[in-house]
């Protein structure tokens, strides 16, 4: 039974630390973020001490994940990428052209 408890206990420390060496939660406000636009016009947003990938760039708009969030949520009207909104377009274009 001892065994059995220092297995235990053992494996409460290896959690406790490996939990200890975790990042803060991004949802944490002490965080400034920053939000990002890909070429599709879709955006994101990350922590600003974190890179980003090739293809995104930089919005125009820091804060709180949340403020980010929001701000996205006011400027991004059309989830749908830049190239399927084109394509939309087109389609529609040629409807009217041809059927009406």
């Amino acid at each position: 039974m001892k065994n059995k408890a220092n297995k235990v206990n053992s494996n409460q420390k290896i959690r406790n630390k490996i939990n200890s060496n975790q990042p803060e939660l991004e949802n944490d406000d002490s965080f400034e973020f920053i939000v990002l636009i890909n070429e599709e016009g879709q955006y994101s947003c990350i922590r600003s001490d974190w890179p980003f990938g090739a293809g995104w760039n930089e919005a125009g708009f820091r804060g709180t994940r949340r403020e980010c969030a929001e701000w996205v949520e006011q400027v991004w009207k059309d989830m749908r990428p830049v190239s399927l909104r084109e394509d939309s377009l087109k389609k529609k274009d040629w409807l009217t052209r041809c059927c009406l």
